[in-house]
């Protein structure tokens, strides 16, 4: 929980420190929290572009077409 700038003003000077550095903590941990929440959802999406391609790259060239020369 973080701590509110009065109660912060009434602390020592060591304590006042140590509020400080938790409350950086609480919210680099919130940052953190959401980052890898953008992080999942882009390797999601990493895995199905790359299951897309393989299954592209797997998939037999029509028959109709004409690959040889003259076309």
């Amino acid at each position: 929980m973080a701590y509110r700038k009065l109660t912060i003003r009434r602390m020592k000077p060591v304590a006042r420190e140590g509020a400080k550095i938790l409350n950086d903590l609480d919210s680099i941990r919130r940052r953190m929290k959401n980052w890898l929440a953008k992080v999942e959802d882009i390797e999601m999406d990493a895995r199905a572009l790359d299951a897309m391609n393989r299954a592209k790259a797997a998939r037999p060239a029509p028959a109709d077409l004409d690959l040889g020369e003259g076309g």
